[in-house]
């Protein structure tokens, strides 16, 4: 679909009713896995309907804490019942009795696996067929319920409600997988007919090889797969199995089909000879096929090239699902080189989103208490501050001014004496200059840092009031006389008026006054009573002056008193601060070694899961992340972190202690939700891509830790094979190579520079800046080519070893079916 001309790119990836049924220690620990990445992909706790998911295993469902839990409706236990006990009563259990006939093989209570002995593991499966028969039927019931599907698109999840899926996931090698999963399929098969895409995924012994100690156990498994590999070869191109269940009334299934469209073989080594760490790598393999072709934007691409493809390409075989010949015929099996033999490879670099935001919660920490101790210059609090920051300061210092001077010219002369005992006493009318004072603090630390605080101090309270600079309060004052500060010449005119003190020239002048006043009142009374109203206003006023200085004098040394004090207040936060940016150096670091995509940590949103699945970002990048996720920091931000911090210490006096600032900015910048959204929303693996290749560019040579490159050499097909031992080319395999970008080539230029050497995957876009998959299937390669083969059939032919061959098999008489080496045919 196009809109205006370009490729439309859904914002959510495809759903595909998907059922997962995992067989075994290693098809339960690949069921987990699929369910972490299919809960991610959902993104939600619980699965929607349409994705089901089924472990089955003898040992009894334990979710440790490392593990991602299966809940007891998507698990069953396949154990728990007493085989010597059954096998002597097989008179009673004629399903069984059908096939079982291994006298040698030891038996006893079956609850903690089934010893690496396949029959002990089909015997598991008729023994608890029951169980599994219901939960099967009832998870590819609800596959299509109609409600769940609108609920999907409701979250604009497109669904393929009429193509479903259904994956068996199992090793060969062991007892449990390797012993149910040809029953398994052919029960599903019965069950879906042809309305459902079964997949097969088995492991080869090479995975499990490592880990197994016993050499007698790595010659077992080898043969296990051997004979796991006959069954399967010879009844999906002959499609003759049919089995009697318990409580059924036939056979299944009753009519014949090949078991699946496709079988996945998957190996710890891959033909560029690049080997999975371990075994864990190949579990994590099978679950990201599945997750892509189950909800991912790979899913229509990988889906509908297997179909319009690989189907032509294998049309000379009878194909899955398709009628054949009825079984009674008694027509000998074709043998031959059967193509339905598949592998790939899967691949991702990640943006390590929560790891990226968790280091820039980290470092932004660290960058608040900079921003604390030193304002926007983010520098050391203990160098002179620069001449922008100090204009900064005087600006708000001469607004404090103003303020205060306001204050003190409206407050009521009534009560100045009154409001003098509350400035000492710290109470009433000193609140109302204190809040002033503090609220100026408040937005200097916010706008300058406490290094501007601690200037804006000593304004209001030098160290040293001698050299004083002008613009300080001792030399500015709040008490105006003509806007000039009140001056000992003004308070001795006061005196004098007043009649308060004095010398003898003062008190001859006020006698030389009155008598004058005398003969003033007796030739003029008018100007007398004048001159008398005059005289009482002045003394008024300065008697009022007088009150008002008083007040002034207390008030202007109490803000003094108080300016000292948060002068050593700031000073002690500084080194608080220092302190608590120490340990957020430690954290923010301690968080960009966790970043190396080569480290795994589990989380969620990382998916660093395993090898192939990798973080796209390495420590050179993270400043750029840094710096881009800057510009998304408001100053809104700044106030509602810091602003509780600096509110704390101004209400109580007393500065935060280092551990208490460094946990409540912490929890500040967790709990800040809408800062994280928007720095979360600046993780975009083209800027990490762009920037690499940046780098690339300016030293004119490649990185050795470019992710592209490692994204795209890791990925091919995990099984080797050999195509000089037998008339097979290449060339007649069918290969699919598509890789998950956020955009296409033409718009991204720079992407696609950095893919250069890999103009062969076709490129899906996306629209997800978070990540980019790559998976290469391989379909059409015969049994006979598999790598190591014939090291298996020289272990299920070792009867030293193995003296009863038939105990490799699900049934005694499948010893005889045909041979898969290169020599029998």
């Amino acid at each position: 679909m196009e809109q205006n001309g370009a490729p439309f790119i859904s914002e959510k990836p495809t759903i595909y009713p998907t059922l997962v049924v995992g067989v075994g220690g290693m098809g339960t620990n690949a069921v987990r896995a699929v369910k972490r990445r299919l809960r991610k992909a959902w993104g939600g706790e619980t699965l929607p309907a349409m994705i089901q998911l089924l472990a089955l295993d003898t040992e009894p469902l334990i979710n440790r804490l490392d593990q991602e839990p299966l809940y007891a409706d998507e698990s069953a236990y396949m154990g728990k019942f007493d085989a010597t006990r059954l096998v002597d009563n097989l008179e009673n259990h004629p399903e069984i009795a059908r096939w079982w006939d291994y006298p040698s093989i030891p038996l006893g209570y079956i609850h903690n696996g089934a010893k690496q002995l396949r029959p002990i593991g089909r015997l598991s499966f008729f023994r608890n067929y029951v169980t599994f028969k219901r939960l099967l039927e009832t998870k590819y019931a609800a596959l299509d319920k109609i409600r769940d599907l609108e609920m999907a698109q409701n979250r604009r999840f497109p669904v393929m409600s009429n193509y479903q899926l259904v994956y068996i996931v199992s090793s060969l090698c062991g007892g449990t997988g390797a012993g149910m999963f040809m029953d398994v399929a052919h029960r599903v098969r019965a069950l879906v007919r042809s309305n459902a895409r079964v997949v097969g995924i088995f492991f080869l012994p090479d995975v499990l090889e490592e880990e197994i100690n016993s050499d007698l156990q790595r010659r077992r498994i080898k043969a296990n797969a051997y004979a796991a590999l006959k069954e399967l070869n010879y009844f999906q191109e002959t499609q003759q199995f049919q089995e009697l269940y318990p409580s059924e009334q036939r056979a299944l299934p009753d009519t014949p089909y090949a078991p699946f469209d496709f079988i996945f073989l998957v190996g710890r080594t891959n033909r560029d000879g690049r080997s999975l760490a371990r075994k864990a790598d190949a579990e994590n393999l099978a679950a990201h096929l599945i997750q892509l072709t189950a909800i991912s934007h790979l899913s229509s691409e990988i889906l509908g090239l297997e179909v319009n493809v690989v189907r032509e390409r294998m049309s000379g075989s009878v194909a899955a699902a398709e009628v054949v010949n009825d079984r009674r015929t008694g027509r000998p099996p074709a043998k031959g080189n059967y193509l339905v033999y598949s592998s790939f490879a899967a691949s991702a670099i990640v943006a390590p989103d929560e790891s990226l935001v968790n280091f820039w919660q980290q470092a932004f920490l660290a960058d608040c208490m900079r921003r604390l101790a030193a304002g926007p210059e983010l520098n050391d609090p203990r160098q002179p501050i620069s001449p922008q920051t100090r204009q900064k300061v005087v600006t708000a210092w001469q607004g404090l001014l103003a303020r205060m001077r306001s204050r003190y010219l409206s407050l009521d002369n009534d009560r100045l004496e009154e409001m003098a005992e509350e400035v000492e006493e710290q109470r009433g009318a000193w609140l109302g200059f204190k809040t002033a004072v503090d609220e100026t603090f408040r937005q200097v630390i916010l706008d300058t840092g406490l290094r501007g605080a601690l200037a804006l101090a000593d304004l209001l309270a030098p160290l040293n009031p001698s050299t004083a600079p002008n613009e300080s309060l001792i030399k500015q004052r709040l008490f105006l006389l003509n806007n000039h500060p009140v001056m000992e010449e003004d308070r001795a005119r006061w005196r004098s008026l007043l009649a308060q003190q004095g010398g003898a020239a003062e008190q001859i002048g006020q006698i030389a006054g009155g008598l004058g006043d005398l003969m003033l009142a007796a030739f003029n009374p008018r100007q007398a009573r004048d001159r008398a109203r005059d005289m009482r206003q002045r003394k008024a006023r300065s008697r009022l002056h007088q009150r008002r200085d008083i007040l002034e004098r207390i008030l202007v040394e109490r803000l003094f008193a108080y300016g000292a004090q948060m002068r050593e207040l700031f000073r002690s936060q500084i080194d608080y601060a220092g302190s608590a940016l120490g340990r957020a150096n430690h954290a923010a670091r301690r968080a960009a070694e966790r970043i190396d995509p080569r480290i795994p940590d589990g989380t969620a949103s990382t998916n660093t899961y395993y090898e192939l699945e990798t973080g796209a970002v390495g420590r050179d990048y993270l400043q750029h992340f840094y710096r881009n996720a800057a510009q998304v920091v408001y100053p809104s931000d700044w106030e509602v972190l810091l602003g509780p911090v600096i509110d704390r210490a101004l209400n109580f006096g007393q500065a935060v202690g280092g551990e208490e600032l460094f946990a409540n900015l912490a929890n500040a910048i967790a709990t800040e939700r809408g800062l994280l959204g928007r720095v979360l929303q600046c993780v975009d693996i083209r800027h990490i891509i762009g920037v690499q290749h940046g780098e690339e560019t300016q030293q004119a040579r490649p990185l050795p830790n470019n992710r592209v490159q490692q994204w795209l050499d890791r990925l091919n097909p995990y099984i080797r094979w050999d195509s000089d031992r037998f008339s097979f080319h290449d060339g007649n395999l069918e290969h699919i190579r598509l890789a998950a970008t956020p955009s296409t080539r033409e718009d991204d230029a720079q992407l696609a520079m950095a893919m250069v050497g890999q103009e062969d995957m076709k490129w899906i876009p996306t629209g997800d800046t978070g990540r980019m998959d790559a998976v290469w299937i391989v379909h059409g390669l015969p049994v006979t080519l598999i790598d190591r083969l014939d090291e298996f059939r020289a272990q299920y032919e070792n009867k030293l070893d193995f003296p009863a061959r038939e105990e490799f098999h699900l049934h005694p008489a499948w010893v005889d079916l045909p041979e898969i080496t290169e020599k029998d045919f």
